[in-house]
């Protein structure tokens, strides 16, 4: 899986998986976590959204199923 950096105080880069739907977040502090069942758009509005970790927030967090690797 590619990852990209994105500019960020909180997440330092994201990977994407179609095959199986799985977003990879590494945090600058608190780890590297998978996301499930996530759609491409949604990865795709987070690689280029201005603020990555607002997008995160409010459109990832809390409505995914994860688990930390």
């Amino acid at each position: 899986m590619e990852m990209h950096y994105v500019d960020s105080s909180n997440l330092e880069c994201v990977g994407y998986e179609e095959s199986t739907r799985t977003l990879v977040v590494e945090f600058k502090k608190s780890g590297t976590y998978q996301f499930f069942d996530v759609s491409e758009t949604v990865f795709k509005e987070l690689l280029h959204a201005n603020s990555p970790g607002s997008y995160f927030n409010e459109n990832i967090k809390r409505v995914f199923s994860f688990s930390k690797i």
